[in-house]
């Protein structure tokens, strides 16, 4: 029998019964979220220990009265809040990583157009080194959104981890490729300064009306 699990107006599974109890017992689905059954909205301890609660249904979802040891799991991070904003921008992240990999087609274009016309060293350079950002940009947000729909299906800690490790290594390259741009356009900026400065430096003295 097949499982869903509702917390915080978000449904996760299909699980079995062997996953609400490996589940639980991780910490990732707490006793007190609400499980469907195929009749009615129950908690999940009502289902992993039906002889230990008497079994109160309803086809409406029920609010939940909090006793003690609810309260206590409730003080440990509720997952529910954290993916659920990450699963309404998959679709998004999917659209970024896409638009990245036509723009890293467009960018490989141009490196095959530079070739052929020898439009000079730099160029084709400029362009291989946006194509290889663009690619590589793209391929991380496609893999965060991959695993995002893996999170979906298997609500599991470890798959959170992944998604979470994908999106920290996509946030850091955009840095590095920023700072290393800002640095780099810092020291033209700098240079372009000191060649005025010596220009100017350079300038014959004209002699004066006197």
């Amino acid at each position: 029998m097949q499982f869903i699990v509702s917390r915080d107006n978000e449904q996760f599974g299909p699980y079995t019964l062997e996953q609400l109890h490996q589940y639980v017992n991780e910490g990732s689905i707490y006793p007190h979220d609400l499980v469907f059954d195929g009749q009615n909205w129950v908690n999940v301890s009502q289902i992993i220990n039906p002889q230990q609660q008497p079994q109160i249904t309803s086809f409406a979802v029920p609010q939940i009265t909090q006793h003690p040891k609810a309260q206590r799991v409730q003080q440990g991070p509720n997952l529910g809040n954290v993916v659920g904003p990450m699963f309404n921008s998959q679709k998004w992240i999917r659209f970024m990583s896409v638009l990245g990999f036509i723009v890293g087609a467009f960018e490989s274009i141009l490196v095959i157009i530079t070739i052929f016309y020898g439009l000079g060293i730099g160029v084709f350079f400029g362009n291989l080194i946006n194509a290889v950002i663009s690619f590589y940009a793209a391929s991380l947000l496609w893999k965060y959104a991959n695993s995002i729909n893996v999170l979906r299906g298997a609500f599991q800690i470890n798959n959170l981890k992944t998604s979470i490790e994908l999106q920290a290594r996509f946030w850091t390259f955009v840095g590095i490729v920023t700072l290393t741009f800002v640095i780099i356009i810092s020291l033209i900026l700098i240079l372009i300064v000191a060649g005025i400065g010596n220009f100017v430096s350079n300038l014959p003295d004209f002699p004066s009306g006197n």
